[in-house]
């Protein structure tokens, strides 16, 4: 990892100062040492032979079943648990599959989610340092960003991989920070490829943040110097390129996701009628438009699934939750609990999920002030 990030530090150096690179990357030492401190004494329990890491979506039970053993899962996964079995996709060669590859279930249950902490972190000092900011701020961004309660709590619940995805996205947009380098293009495919793992990690949220990635490449170059039409025009290249080499990367995950997520799937058809009955389907685990406030105020509505589930049958379930919001509650649920109780508690109950939030989201004060005055 250290050379890597040493190789990309120097093709992302402005030719002016290739000839001092090891003092330009004195400040991702210094954010490794930092950052792994911290995250060292965060997750020491990890150091006991008999504790792990808990993982709600990857647990070590799940880690050491014969059909997820690697490498034999790289090839191909058969679930024969259940009647005569069912088909998973296999996992995409990318960093998680690596560090499992390497590490062991046991070790790597232990180390996933520090790591792609810290992974964020130095990605994040590194694209803070390639658009010039001071050595301290790029040190303060990295641990912002490998702290961050909204990344630590996604990396703890069990899908880090998402937190490389944004760590890979952070990487990308350092690399294509300076256009006017001599190997511009060169980065500019570094940053494809960077792209391209990404998707291998994030899947479906990789490829949201990827078209976040293309928007600034085109934008950089738009409002660039030179003539209107040469400025759009090498914006479209490099998309393009990124697209290209981002693909080439990323073509294994990308066919998974479409042949799970779109193609072939019942209900996915794209006319009005089908799209208007899934609404509530696709709508369900988003952020309702009423908890915005807690991107600013955390734990506005709770946190936790402490809330009991699927339970009217077993007394007033209604009360005492620690997340009153409404991500993950079925479509319609609180309306039929609102009618079964003016009824009296007639016939039988409403089902279906109820208050299913796990972690919230917080963008945190600071940030936002910061944000705020930079639009303004």
């Amino acid at each position: 990892m250290t050379g890597l990030l040493g190789f990309v530090e120097l093709m992302a150096t402005n030719d002016s100062t290739v000839s001092k690179p090891a003092k330009k990357r004195n400040y991702l030492v210094l954010l490794a040492i930092l950052i792994g401190t911290v995250l060292g004494l965060l997750f020491c329990r990890s150091l006991d032979p008999d504790e792990v890491v808990f993982s709600n979506d990857g647990p070590l039970g799940g880690l050491v079943a014969s059909l997820n053993k690697m490498p034999g899962v790289l090839t191909g996964a058969w679930h024969d648990l259940n009647w005569i079995g069912s088909q998973s996709p296999t996992p995409a060669i990318n960093i998680t599959s690596l560090l499992r590859l390497v590490a062991g279930p046991a070790i790597f249950s232990k180390v996933f989610a520090p790591f792609s902490l810290f992974l964020l972190g130095v990605c994040a000092c590194f694209f803070f340092r390639q658009f010039k900011l001071a050595p301290l701020a790029c040190v303060l961004g990295g641990l912002a960003a490998g702290l961050s309660s909204h990344f630590f709590s996604t990396a703890c619940w069990g899908v880090a991989p998402q937190i490389i995805a944004i760590a890979m996205d952070f990487l990308a947009l350092g690399l294509l920070a300076d256009d006017s380098s001599p190997r511009r293009w060169i980065k500019v495919i570094l940053a494809g490829m960077a792209v391209g793992l990404n998707v291998m990690e994030g899947y479906d949220i990789g490829a949201i943040f990827s078209l976040f990635v293309a928007a600034f490449a085109l934008f950089q170059s738009v409002v660039g110097e030179g003539p209107p039409l040469r400025r759009i025009g090498r914006g479209f290249v490099r998309v393009a390129l990124l697209a290209v080499f981002a693909v080439f990367l990323a073509t294994e995950a990308l066919i998974v996701l479409v042949g799970t997520q779109i193609k072939g799937v019942a209900g996915m058809e794209q006319d009005a009628a089908t799209k208007a009955a899934r609404w509530n389907e696709v709508t369900q685990w988003s952020l309702p438009p009423r908890e915005l406030p807690q991107l600013f105020v955390s734990g506005l509505f709770g946190y936790r699934m402490d809330t009991p589930q699927n339970m009217a049958a077993f007394g007033d379930w209604f009360e005492g939750g620690v997340y009153w919001g409404e991500i993950g509650s079925d479509p319609g649920l609180d309306k039929a609990l609102k009618s079964y109780q003016a009824s009296g508690k007639q016939g039988p109950p409403p089902r279906g999920n109820w208050l299913f939030s796990d972690g919230g989201e917080y963008a945190s004060v600071l940030l936002v002030i910061v944000a705020l005055r930079t639009v303004a």
